[in-house]
């Protein structure tokens, strides 16, 4: 029972609690709602109407996205213009890279076409979201939804110093005093010269630092043959 998982986690003192696509207003109903719920992929019917967008606003609730697998594809305008924080996720790790510039061009793309659409539909100018705002979903917006922006999210004094470097040499677009759009467009995790994490060096121009790239390939590898086997699937499925 969800209501009864939710309250036990709370009683086990879980400080973040994230759901899959559920139903919002049962939990209104109970007054289970709160600001350390957040709610992951938030389609329909979980999350449809104004009132379900408003319960998640009124409780302090959060949201976290993932379009680049083609399961979040909707426009994000509603959650904004309430204040909601939306996060960027990646799902489906076997058929989707791991590279977050994927969803941040899928948010982009999927929110602007659903503008134009509304706007062609009822009326006047599309509301275009902003370089800025993708960027704010993968950083500061994403921290905010799963209750870490106290330590991550924002180069601020104080986080842990979790930073990339892009080499905007190798990007093809052009870019204008802002390489924002450049890089939300064009540019994918190859193009990252330089991590650091908590202020330790991980890649360090273009190469990963103390990171044995063969042996991972061959755990990951033996890992991937035993679960095939032992779930009699057939070999590439």
């Amino acid at each position: 029972n969800l209501l009864h998982d939710l309250r036990l986690g709370r009683e086990l003192g879980a400080k973040r609690i994230h759901f899959h696509a559920v139903l919002v207003k049962p939990l209104h109903e109970a007054k289970l709602l709160g600001p350390d719920l957040c709610f992951v992929h938030p389609r329909r019917p979980g999350l449809e109407t104004d009132e379900d967008f408003k319960m998640v606003a009124d409780s302090g609730g959060t949201l976290v996205i993932t379009p680049a697998t083609g399961q979040d594809n909707m426009s994000v305008q509603r959650f904004l213009q309430l204040s909601i924080p939306v996060g960027l996720g990646i799902d489906d790790g076997p058929g989707v890279r791991t590279d977050f510039f994927l969803p941040m061009k899928a948010m982009l793309w999927h929110d602007r076409t659903f503008e134009r659409q509304r706007a062609r539909k009822e009326g006047g100018r599309p509301v275009l979201l902003t370089h800025r705002e993708v960027l704010k979903a993968a950083t500061i917006d994403g921290a905010r939804a799963v209750g870490l922006d106290d330590k991550i999210g924002s180069l601020t004094p104080g986080k842990r110093a979790d930073v990339i470097l892009i080499d905007l040499d190798i990007l093809t677009f052009p870019r204008d005093k802002d390489p924002l759009p450049s890089v939300l467009s064009g540019a994918q995790i190859g193009d990252i010269s330089w991590v650091f994490i908590d202020g330790q060096v991980r890649k360090r121009e273009g190469k990963l630092v103390g990171v044995e790239q063969n042996r991972a390939r061959e755990v990951a590898q033996r890992s991937y043959e035993y679960l095939v086997q032992k779930a009699g699937l057939p070999e590439n499925l």
